[in-house]
């Protein structure tokens, strides 16, 4: 795990006292910054040996997307996904808007949002004629 504060100047508020424990803390951190594909595989044989994996998961989760390096194993472009996967998905139910979002997102579709979606298309089909 790159030593964040250093490599990008981003300050994290993220508790990092896990560090002291991490097998990455003697090795040196460009092997986690750039990630190169021997860079990386070098990363996650540290990686797969550290104790504290699911600690640096959840810090490099929360450091901004546009932060580069290997946290638990995983490249930035990694975590990106796995942030994007995480979001909440808010959905106004009852209305057509809610039926829309959760279509889009393959949530299953609430009945308030099934009827909103059916009041709509009948409004619609009045209005034309």
């Amino acid at each position: 795990m790159p030593h964040n504060e250093l490599s990008t100047g981003y300050q994290s508020t993220a508790d990092t006292s896990f560090i002291l424990e991490a097998a990455c803390r003697n090795h040196d951190t460009r092997i986690f910054i750039d990630e190169t594909d021997t860079n990386i595989r070098q990363a996650r044989k540290i990686c797969d040996t550290c104790p504290v994996t699911q600690d640096c998961l959840e810090y490099g989760l929360s450091l901004p997307t546009s932060t580069m390096g290997v946290y638990a194993g995983l490249t930035s472009r990694q975590l990106n996904k796995m942030r994007v996967a995480q979001q909440t998905v808010f959905v106004r139910h009852g209305t057509y808007a809610g039926y829309c979002k959760e279509r889009r997102h393959n949530l299953p579709i609430c009945d308030p949002c099934r009827q909103a979606n059916t009041q709509y298309h009948v409004e619609k089909k009045r209005r034309r004629g």
